[in-house]
């Protein structure tokens, strides 16, 4: 009589027999990843879906984003200050990977205005510069802490002491800001360690040169609208309340790099896979 060979399964592997015949394939749990698949998610802004509802926007080019709602679930909303209209940014719907954006013209300004960050944390951007008007694009409201754009240069992180400056300009961290979109992720576990990503590439230079939270998160400017005041876009900001792991990390970077069409060293993830 004859028997099956004895198959090796590696630890949470999925095994579906049919017949004699196996085969690999990768596992259904790979495949449509979102920010919200990972736990510890606070804010998740997606100028493409701007009232959060799950569903993509369809509105006109232009039309003001008073209060940029969040995906997240948590209801971590930003709103522009004093909800005023001459701080409003506008959306537009072929921007960055022709994907919607929500633009910034140099005097609009959104913040957190119902959440106070802490340490530790994570937190992604999609973003560029339009070229003319240079200073904080991603920012705090409450904290002198910017990430990705300050002072007419590009590739810099400050939480209240520098963790990329602009003391040593390199291929990454120059002046001025290109328009070309990129994709900045920075950690900080609170003990203190940061680290600073653009583009999927690491570009920290002093860990510990800064410890600051984010705070309350700003768009636009920093502090209020007429402080340090950018003109540029913004795609997507996701934050979580935890420093992820490097694989999580390399998932959202990936997952924002498909969406808009960058290019970076994020690469597909290591599928699960699945027996059959």
């Amino acid at each position: 009589m004859s028997t099956l060979p004895r198959v090796t399964v590696p630890s949470g592997v999925r095994v579906l027999m049919l017949g004699l015949a196996v085969s690999l394939v990768p596992h259904a749990a790979t495949a449509g990843f979102i920010p919200s698949n990972l736990p510890g998610l606070q804010i998740w802004l997606d100028a493409g879906d701007v009232n959060a509802d799950g569903v993509p926007d369809v509105l006109p080019n232009g039309t003001a984003v008073p209060i940029w709602y969040d995906r997240s679930g948590q209801g971590h909303r930003l709103v522009a200050w004093n909800n005023d209209p001459n701080y409003t940014p506008k959306v537009y719907s072929a921007g960055i990977g022709g994907r919607p954006v929500v633009r910034f013209d140099g005097s609009d300004y959104l913040w957190a205005d119902n959440y106070d960050s802490n340490n530790p944390f994570t937190v992604f951007a999609v973003a560029n510069m339009a070229g003319t008007q240079n200073n904080r694009l991603i920012s705090s409201q409450n904290i002198n802490w910017l990430m990705g754009y300050w002072g007419n240069w590009e590739g810099v992180l400050h939480a209240d002491g520098w963790i990329t400056d602009p003391s040593n300009p390199n291929s990454r961290t120059f002046s001025p800001p290109n328009t070309t979109p990129d994709l900045f992720a920075a950690t900080n576990t609170g003990g203190p360690s940061y680290a600073f990503y653009k583009d999927g590439v690491n570009i920290t230079r002093n860990a510990t040169g800064g410890n600051d939270r984010i705070g309350r998160l700003g768009l636009g400017a920093w502090n209020s609208p007429t402080n340090e005041a950018s003109q540029g876009d913004v795609a997507e900001i996701v934050m979580y309340d935890r420093v992820l792991s490097a694989a999580e990390l390399n998932s959202v970077g990936y997952y924002l790099t498909k969406k808009y069409g960058l290019t970076t060293a994020y690469g597909p993830p290591a599928p699960a896979n699945t027996l059959t």
